[in-house]
This record gives structure tokens, C-alpha cells and sequence, in this order.
């Protein structure tokens, strides 16, 4: 769970933590294409490793159907991390409420957090690229790497970010390297 920065994944669960939203913004069906990086690391070493190598471009993601619905994300983020829920409005009114003059029912700084959060907005709505990790997945499966899934390790990043305070207190972790 350790991270030495609160980006991508972290920084979105960061700003919940602050309670600047009264609500999420998200489309229904929206995942993320989430996996540790000790995954992606072990995969890329072993498959450099190998002699005689095939060419071809490896997916370390959890590919298609192995996503976590943000949904899931956000219930987990309150069961492990505290992050008070909030209610999900969908995209498509969010999008309305954005264009229309209800807009000043919410203030400045909302808006100035959305607007921080725009790089999101796609991941958010559920329109994102997704990813076939099949070819790759039996290609890991070869060098014996087993593809975790979000149940085995969210435990971890979001104690993490409890434990650290969101990136305030961040305590740097003990290397050990391997031959």
C-alpha cells in the first residue's frame, strides 16, 4: 500500500477524505483498471529475464472484468479508511447541474474542486479505455505470476492511507534487494 506520492488512484480517495464534495459525481457502471505496482514491477523483471523472449506487448492490468467498480472502490474506502459516504449522482445530472444556473446553489470552491478533478472526469463517467489482459495474463501465468485482484490487497493501500494520514505523515518503507 505504500506510495511516496498521492497521485492518480490516491489523490481522488484524498480529496473525499476532506469532505469538499457533498457528493460523487459517477456514472453507474464506472471502473478503474487498478493492480499493485509490486505486480507490474515482478512482471516486467521476469519477462526481461527471459532468453529468447518473444516480442509483444504485455497488458499488466486486470483487464476486462477484473476491474473495481468505483462503486465498490468508495464502499471500501469507507469500510477500511473512514471516507464519510456520500450519495453518487449520476454524470449525465451532474453534467446538467453543471450547464444550467442550479450550478449557484453550490459554492466557488466546489466548483474549483471539480474543476481540479476534471482529469478524472472520463474515469469518473465510466467511458474510459478497458483493457483485453487475456494474452498477457497467460503470458504472466507462463513465468508463474499470479494476477491479484482488488479483494486480496485494498485492505492494504487504504489502510495505508489512513495510517499516513493522506501523504502527511508518510514514513519511508525498508528496501530489501534480491538477486
Amino acid at each position: 500500500g505504500y506510495t511516496s506520492h498521492f497521485k492518480v488512484l490516491y489523490w481522488p480517495l484524498r480529496l473525499l477524505s476532506k469532505n469538499l464534495l457533498p457528493f460523487v459525481p459517477l456514472g453507474l457502471q464506472a471502473r478503474l483498471d487498478v493492480v499493485p505496482v509490486d505486480y507490474v514491477t515482478e512482471s516486467i523483471v521476469r519477462y526481461m529475464k527471459l532468453e529468447n523472449k518473444p516480442e509483444r506487448i504485455l497488458h499488466i492490468t486486470s483487464g476486462i472484468g477484473n476491474e473495481v467498480r468505483i462503486t465498490e472502490l468508495l464502499k471500501d474506502a469507507h469500510n477500511i479508511a473512514q471516507i464519510r459516504r456520500r450519495p453518487v449522482l449520476p454524470m449525465f445530472l451532474f453534467d446538467v447541474l453543471r450547464q444550467s444556473f442550479l450550478r449557484r446553489i453550490f459554492s466557488k470552491e466546489f466548483w474549483q474542486t471539480c474543476d481540479v478533478a476534471n482529469p478524472y472526469y472520463y474515469y469518473l463517467k465510466g467511458t474510459g479505455v478497458r483493457f483485453d489482459a487475456r494474452a498477457s495474463d497467460r503470458a504472466l501465468a507462463e513465468l508463474g505470476i499470479k494476477k491479484p485482484v482488488w479483494q486480496e490487497y485494498k485492505k492494504e493501500i487504504l489502510s495505508f492511507c489512513k495510517r499516513s494520514h493522506w501523504g502527511r505523515r508518510i514514513h519511508q518503507p525498508i528496501h530489501t534487494f534480491y538477486e
